[in-house]
């Protein structure tokens, strides 16, 4: 069995966010030194009453406290975002974690973030597998796919760009069952 932490760095209104975001490294670096395996956090936007840091940058700092630890997005709202933003995301978070982490999606529920990013909640589930198809893209092809507006999602152009930086950077990339797949399959 593996143990880990979830760090939300999720605050009332008002919290000194600098003292807070120490108070979370502090934790990470607990765990670390008492040897649990891994430390995540999650995402959310706009949440009544309370101040939360994004989990991209978040979990990027957080990589310099947790040592060998795995990292864990748990979870990212995916379709709320573009494919290729994503991919790239989450590839370069691969390489800060020095291939220990770990990318957990999920289709999001709130209604106040589908309509801040304009998204309508019923699109939710085709935006969620056309950016884990762009993930999956980005990192299997030696070149991602340009990105090209169709509507309210995002589709995959025919003609190649001129490759996503970072995948193919990290020698492996964890998927949620723990398994490695190596960024050639």
């Amino acid at each position: 069995m593996k143990v880990g932490i979830f760090v939300t760095n999720q605050n009332p209104l008002g919290t000194d966010m600098v003292s807070a975001l120490d108070e979370q490294f502090a934790m990470t670096r607990l765990a670390r030194d008492r040897g649990w395996d891994a430390v995540g956090t999650g995402q959310h936007y706009l949440s009544e009453g309370m101040s939360q840091l994004q989990l991209i940058p978040f979990l990027a700092r957080l990589a310099a406290e947790a040592g060998e630890m795995t990292g864990v997005a748990g979870v990212l709202l995916i379709n709320l975002h573009n494919p290729v933003e994503v991919a790239e995301c989450i590839a370069s978070l691969d390489v800060i974690w020095r291939g220990n982490f770990v990318f957990g999606v999920g289709l999001g529920y709130r209604e106040v973030e589908f309509d801040a990013f304009k998204v309508p909640k019923g699109q939710r589930l085709r935006r969620f597998e056309e950016c884990l198809a762009g993930k999956r893209s980005a990192q299997t092809s030696s070149s991602s796919a340009r990105t090209e507006r169709r509507g309210p999602t995002v589709g995959y152009g025919s003609s190649a760009a001129t490759g996503t930086a970072a995948w193919g950077s990290s020698s492996s990339v964890k998927v949620a069952g723990g398994r490695k797949r190596s960024t050639e399959e």
